[in-house]
């Protein structure tokens, strides 16, 4: 993908409305929640790579405790070379 764009649906609402959010790719706390908190455990390591930018609005601050361990993940973001 070429851009991830990560944030509340509300604040990337507010991005597209004024015209800067890119046409990439919608990180939210649902997807989040879709892909690794099911009721199967989920996904344990989800990797992203864009190719342009990674852009954050407003507050983000995505935790999600897994099944069935309860400890909780956290959104890594290592930027790549």
């Amino acid at each position: 993908m070429e851009d991830l764009n990560v944030g509340t649906d509300d604040a990337l609402d507010q991005a597209a409305s004024a015209g800067i959010l890119s046409d990439g790719w919608r990180l939210t706390q649902n997807v989040l929640d879709g892909l690794l908190g099911r009721a199967d455990g989920g996904i344990e390591n989800l990797s992203f790579q864009a190719s342009n930018s990674i852009n954050f609005f407003g507050p983000v601050a995505y935790t999600q405790l897994t099944v069935p361990t309860q400890r909780e993940a956290v959104l890594a973001v290592v930027p790549g070379c």
